[in-house]
């Protein structure tokens, strides 16, 4: 009987917490764990973490003499991570299934009616900022994107800098076969899935009143998805980020177990490492204190490896990194201040004013609390921000300090009564105002370009002309031919430097569909085939160069009539 009670206030306690704006701040069921289980956890986390920061090339850097084949050190690291994500998802799935036990048709209904709301968010956003169909998605795979394609391909073979520690999302497309139908497809799906998430989290925490319609909570996460996070992962699918996010939202979602939310560090960090400047301030603020040490070793070990598989030289990680270093543009950005400023206002326009009104709304017992946990969340922002310069997909970790801010904003008995209307029209006005990227700008005006499509394109050329507001005064807009050829290109050099041949082929393929006439591609791939000993395509491509008027290396051609016995 006592067994009995036990497990219905645990049940009871689960549907109470779902409820509360405050999951975190409420006790978290922790079910007894065997040390068995968590020792394998550990070592699950652990494989993962090494996993993602030693690829082949850095083991073979610290191990020259390593008897075993490169071919079985790969395999070796699929099997190993799959062990690891097989350790992490178990306690995240079993929190889920236990969810679901609960009251399954209650969980459905308000499942399917947030999906609707998130289709219905997609359709309108992909209208407004990016207008195109599947058969489309992956025309926008391009540049550093496109580098995330190629290593869903072969994630386990990747060395390639930055990206072979962001493994779970390449890693994830390869086993559920999407490397071989588009990796864009599954990008824009991870997509789908945080607006779908960000509904459920806005539903389910905004209470619908007399005051209140049901279609507020649709309006309210609408308008939160037209933030330049959201816009440039729909726009311009293929990065890690949303994946990242909906990582990080998950524990905000259904109560989870102690193992559940180390699971989740631990997939967040192998997914981005910029979300090390928020788990941060989730373990210390919000997580149960008990967990603290769990999570700081987590990130101890992240951070350790880091180091070692950069040779402790800090110097060379941050140059790597794009964060200091002659390819760095944080300096170029940081003199070019107004533009930075304007830009991290526009990556969440007016949703930034709900931090401040947050923090003053808030009273009670628990004001203190909250407002420290909220300023925790943005500053942890803040610092990503501040290391590398980038107003769309990093500013865009400060969600979780917008979210909860406008969820305290909105819950307001004050707000519903007497400024709800405002609220609607901000909310409004705030869905029909574009973004803008600091770095998608005209140095000669310093002025800032809007470098998407769609409705915004229209908005934004409406606003350039009739309130002539400074950042955004008339500027030639790039033609985006010459740009993405010129990225296939030298994309393709840099893979055929590395020895990445057939990368190098399809990025130069790339580059001529864009541009038939491009003949320096055709002469970089006749080298790629060449190498590969495809002569007869390397001919093929010699003899389109000679039609277009490029010129062949003479010693290239030489050497490709000795290898291919013929001489044209």
């Amino acid at each position: 009987m006592g067994q009995a009670n036990h497990i219905k206030e645990f049940n009871q306690k689960m549907i109470d917490n779902t409820r509360q704006f405050r999951p975190f701040f409420l006790d978290i069921i922790d079910p007894s764990v065997t040390p068995l289980v968590t020792l394998i956890f550990w070592i699950s986390a652990f494989l993962l973490i090494g996993i993602a920061h030693f690829p082949t090339e850095r083991i073979l850097y610290f191990f020259p003499h390593c008897p075993i084949p490169i071919k079985t050190l790969v395999d070796l690291r699929q099997f190993l991570f799959l062990f690891g994500l097989t350790g992490m998802l178990l306690p995240i799935f079993s929190c889920i299934s236990l969810r679901f036990k609960n009251d399954p048709k209650q969980i459905f209904f308000k499942l399917f009616k947030t999906f609707l709301g998130a289709v219905l968010i997609y359709v309108i956003l992909s209208f407004l900022a990016a207008p195109y169909w599947p058969s489309q998605v992956a025309k926008h795979i391009v540049g550093l994107r496109l580098r995330y394609e190629f290593m869903s391909q072969a994630p386990f073979e990747t060395s390639a800098e930055i990206l072979f520690r962001r493994l779970l999302m390449p890693s994830l497309a390869y086993f559920l076969g999407f490397s071989k139908i588009g990796y864009a497809y599954f990008a824009s799906i991870c997509s789908f899935v945080l607006i779908w998430s960000l509904s459920i989290f806005i539903y389910s925490r905004i209470k619908i009143n007399g005051h209140l319609s049901p279609l507020f909570p649709f309006l309210v996460t609408l308008s939160l998805c037209s933030s330049s996070f959201v816009i440039g992962c729909l726009s311009c699918p293929g990065f890690p980020d949303p994946l990242a996010l909906f990582l990080l939202l998950i524990p905000t979602l259904l109560p989870m177990s102690s193992l559940a939310r180390l699971a989740i560090t631990t997939l967040a960090l192998i997914t981005h490492e910029g979300t090390f400047f928020i788990i941060l301030p989730l373990a210390i603020f919000f997580y149960p204190k008990r967990e603290l040490k769990g999570h700081l070793a987590l990130l101890s070990v992240f951070l350790i490896g880091w180091i070692i598989s950069y040779h402790f030289n800090l110097k060379t990680a941050l140059t790597a990194h794009d964060i200091i270093g002659p390819t760095s543009h944080r300096m170029d950005r940081l003199d070019k201040f107004p533009l930075v400023l304007f830009g991290v206002f526009t990556s969440f326009k007016l949703f930034w004013l709900s931090i401040p009104a947050a923090l003053i709304l808030l009273k009670g017992s628990e004001a203190y609390s909250i407002r420290k946990k909220i300023i925790a969340l943005l500053i942890g922002a803040l610092i990503l921000l501040l290391i590398v310069v980038d107003t769309t997909r990093l500013t865009g970790f400060a969600f979780l300090a917008i979210l909860f801010s406008t969820v305290v904003v909105l819950q307001n008995d004050l707000i519903q009564r007497s400024f709800l209307l405002l609220i609607v029209f901000l909310l409004t006005l705030n869905l029909l105002l574009p973004t803008y990227d600091s770095k998608y700008h005209d140095a000669q005006n310093n002025t800032l370009y809007y470098n998407f499509s769609g409705t915004y394109k229209n908005i934004d050329q409406f606003l350039r002309t009739h309130f002539k507001i400074l950042p955004l005064s008339a500027c030639p807009q790039p033609d985006p031919d010459p740009i993405l050829k010129t990225a296939y290109y030298y994309l393709g050099n840099s893979y055929i430097k590395h020895g990445y041949l057939s990368h190098a082929i399809f990025s130069y393929s790339k580059a001529v569909v864009i541009n038939p006439n491009y003949w320096q591609a055709y002469s970089n791939r006749a080298l790629a085939y060449y190498l590969l000993k495809k002569y007869d395509q390397a001919w093929e491509d010699v003899h389109k160069v000679e039609a277009l008027g490029g010129a062949v290396d003479p010693n290239f051609i030489n050497a490709l009539k000795n290898k291919s016995g013929r001489d044209t």
